[in-house]
């Protein structure tokens, strides 16, 4: 695959077959609103893979959940079997929970893809979930802050995250550290959780082997042809 991404890559084998691409659509359920508020609140979440615990995707030990879709084209992005359809449909209370459960042995989560932001409406679900527990919350997307601002969906998707990683990976301004693919991608602190300078300790890669068997090579390593992983 292409060496480079504009957030964090992930691939994940088993057997020769990449984790999470199943090639089914995703399911929405409709949200109801009534006079006491919404009474249906889950919606499905099209997901490429999920890895319990990564060093590499974040400040500390975090949960790690990539979307699938990505309609940006990023030119040398380094995860582009996440970009068109497949994935796992999962219910955003699912991969929630599944976060929740880890609560003790985890700093934080992190949202990355395929764009996290063009499933807005399950972005935003998820992060509210998890968000009083007290786990940190990070989100890697290609727009750029603007962009988000400018959209009320948006928006709303990240308004519980502590930071958002913004911006369209640049293959001329490469850099593949803190968890920037390309020099323009910014921080944006939502809260004053994180800073920068807690993403410059951030490893560049990791691989996670799973009691399953499952081989998990994530983080902003930058893989040269004969490094890729098969």
């Amino acid at each position: 695959m292409p060496r480079h991404h504009r957030g964090t890559g992930v691939a994940a084998r088993r057997r020769g077959r990449v984790a999470g691409t199943h090639g089914r659509g995703v399911q929405h359920r409709r949200r109801i609103t009534g006079a006491a508020g919404p009474v249906v609140a889950l919606t499905a979440w099209q997901v490429h893979a999920v890895l319990s615990r990564s060093a590499a995707n974040g400040p500390g030990t975090r949960f790690v959940v990539w979307t699938q879709g990505c309609s940006l084209g990023c030119e040398g992005c380094f995860n582009p079997e996440t970009h068109g359809a497949g994935g796992e449909p999962r219910d955003v209370r699912d991969v929630a929970d599944e976060a929740l459960s880890l609560k003790e042995d985890v700093e934080g989560v992190t949202v990355s893809g395929g764009e996290p932001l063009e499933q807005p409406a399950a972005l935003r679900e998820f992060c509210a979930l998890v968000r009083p527990s007290g786990l940190g919350i990070v989100v890697l997307s290609g727009f750029a802050r603007k962009e988000i601002e400018a959209s009320p969906e948006m928006l709303a998707a990240v308004e519980n995250a502590d930071m958002v990683v913004a911006g369209r990976y640049n293959r001329r301004l490469h850099i593949a550290a803190g968890l920037r693919g390309s020099s323009n991608k910014e921080y944006w602190a939502i809260t004053p959780r994180y800073s920068a300078d807690d993403f410059a300790a951030v490893p560049e890669s990791e691989v996670v082997i799973s009691p399953d068997g499952t081989v998990a090579v994530t983080g902003m390593h930058g893989w040269g042809d004969d490094e890729r992983p098969r």
